[in-house]
């Protein structure tokens, strides 16, 4: 019963022409914003020396990085964030996705002052360094009572510290940068979680509309009491339809990873060592427990509230919270992981990464089994009325 219902299920949706163009809004997304030519790789730092020579400044761009050094985390914070704050008695808060600028009153700019003369009782000192006075903990204890003597949604909040305060790259920094792209992700590998991470933010939001459509078009064609009146269990209903849907666009993001397997066999044709096989085991990982997660919201939100709008707002609540920040954050809430750099992820934070997909697929499981309870006591009722 399972199998034939979800080949059933298939089969509509290859013929649904809804799916047909959010895999295409996916793709032109995807590929608008990055591929294969390699010309938008990173290239071979060129040393400080070299530039000021051919006048293009003193310091190279070598970009940014996280910083997770404890000591450095605090005196960046005290000669930035804090200063700047003082100084100009103005903060940036974050509202979701809106970066806002606050006007502090003086109470407040004295909270970050006192906060400061906790951190560096004697200040900056005249050759720009300065003693910290607190150990880490402390620090991160007493930045957690500014943020909530300023109202919250401070960039002073211990996680948003750990996980966003940036600092320019050294040379040094940068070397090692190219070197880990060239000689241990070859090319490919970078460049498969630089797409997953554009391929994320599509699937995060995308497949509720076809979900949505599917799961609602039954009501609307009045099939919802007949199937209901009918001896087809709960589970079978809603898992065939999770599992088609799913089915369906695992198979789209597979035909991503072929695309961008044949971009990169042409690379190596032209003498570039790269990995071959980056693209489908790392979509695979990236992608498929945010599929899960995205039509699995859908799904049972437009069977609890019945309706498309309430449920259209869950879904971009969900999409909305993870798409921020850009890189570092493998929080469990997040639907899809960000990982705008063509950095590797760390490896104290590959294990969060592995938990958070983890994590996502099993909410998948959970909700689908939730969805399907409901649906049977909804069938249950609807068959005693008929009887």
């Amino acid at each position: 019963m399972f199998v034939r219902l979800t080949i059933i299920e298939l089969r509509h949706i290859f013929k649904n022409i809804l799916f047909y163009v959010l895999i295409l809004l996916t793709f032109l997304f995807t590929i608008l914003q990055v591929d294969m030519d390699v010309s938008q790789y990173p290239k071979k730092p060129v040393p400080p020396d070299e530039m000021k020579q051919e006048g293009l400044g003193e310091f190279a761009p070598y970009g940014k990085k996280r910083v997770t050094d404890p000591q450095r985390i605090m005196e960046i914070t005290y000669k930035q964030e804090l200063s700047f704050a003082a100084q100009q008695g103005e903060i940036l808060k974050n509202y979701l996705i809106i970066n806002k600028s606050e006007k502090l009153n003086k109470k407040q700019v004295n909270a970050i002052k006192k906060a400061m003369s906790a951190i560096a009782p004697d200040g900056i000192k005249s050759g720009g360094s300065i003693d910290i006075a607190i150990n880490y903990k402390e620090f991160l204890s007493l930045m957690d009572q500014l943020d909530s003597e300023l109202g919250g949604k401070t960039p002073f909040a211990s996680k948003k510290l750990e996980g966003t305060l940036t600092e320019p790259k050294t040379y040094e920094d940068a070397i090692k940068s190219y070197h880990i792209l060239t000689d241990k992700d070859l090319y490919t590998r970078a460049v498969a979680r630089y797409v997953a991470d554009y391929l994320g933010l599509a699937l995060g939001v995308l497949p509720f509309f076809l979900a949505a459509f599917i799961f609602l078009k039954d009501k609307k064609n009045k099939m919802e009491e007949l199937i209901m009146s009918k001896q087809v269990l709960g589970y079978y209903y809603v898992g065939a339809k999770f599992t088609a849907i799913c089915i369906a666009l695992f198979v789209s993001v597979i035909v991503f990873a072929l695309y961008y397997t044949i971009q990169a066999f042409r690379l190596h044709q032209n003498g570039y060592d790269v990995d071959l096989f980056a693209f489908i085991p790392t979509f695979m990982i990236w992608l498929f427990p945010t599929i899960m997660g995205s039509v699995a919201i859908s799904m049972f939100t437009s069977l609890l509230f019945k309706s498309f709008i309430p449920s259209l707002f869950v879904q971009l609540f969900c999409w909305v919270v993870s798409i921020i920040p850009i890189e570092g954050d493998y929080r469990l809430y997040k639907l899809f992981i960000r990982h705008n750099s063509f950095e590797p992820i760390r490896a104290d934070d590959f294990a969060l990464f592995a938990i958070n997909r983890i994590f996502i697929t099993g909410v998948a499981i959970l909700l689908i089994v939730i969805t399907a309870l409901i649906w049977e006591k909804r069938r249950t009722k609807i068959g005693e009325q008929i009887d």
